[in-house]
């Protein structure tokens, strides 16, 4: 069996193993540096994916307009033109004299007669004055 001199100390096991655990330090900084470094690159390439995604829906048209604005804005034309041409035709007495005639006005004179102002489309071109014109049959 065991002697004395050759028993296991405990005390010597207990100052070994502190002596050990006060040279580790106390902060790991491989690992924050790893977690930093992470981090920065998730941040990276969100705003490279970004970038990327914005600059290819720009660089198609940067006035595209949707369906729905050229059909608001088409609408908008067509009212404030007919109504200018109602009130040209029935309350200014504009009608056709006789059955089968027909009157016509562009849209030309009715902005000269400020009964209108400009007619634009949705991209803000200015539509053809002298080619376009309401008719009454």
């Amino acid at each position: 069996m065991y002697t004395e001199e050759e028993e296991f100390n405990y005390d010597d096991y207990l100052d070994e193993t502190d002596t050990k655990k006060s040279n580790k330090p106390f902060i790991d900084f491989r690992f924050i540096l790893k977690v930093i470094l992470i981090i920065i690159l998730v941040i990276l390439i969100i705003f490279l994916v970004f970038k990327i995604k914005n600059k290819n829906s720009s660089s198609n048209n940067p006035r595209q307009n949707t369906t729905e604005e050229v059909g608001i804005v088409f609408d908008s034309n067509m009212d404030m033109v007919s109504n200018a041409a109602y009130e040209y035709f029935f309350r200014d007495g504009n009608l056709p004299e006789n059955v089968g005639d027909s009157n016509s006005i562009t849209l030309k004179k009715l902005v000269e007669e400020n009964r209108i102002s400009k007619v634009v489309d949705s991209k803000g071109n200015v539509c053809g004055y002298n080619t376009s014109e309401a008719v009454l049959t």
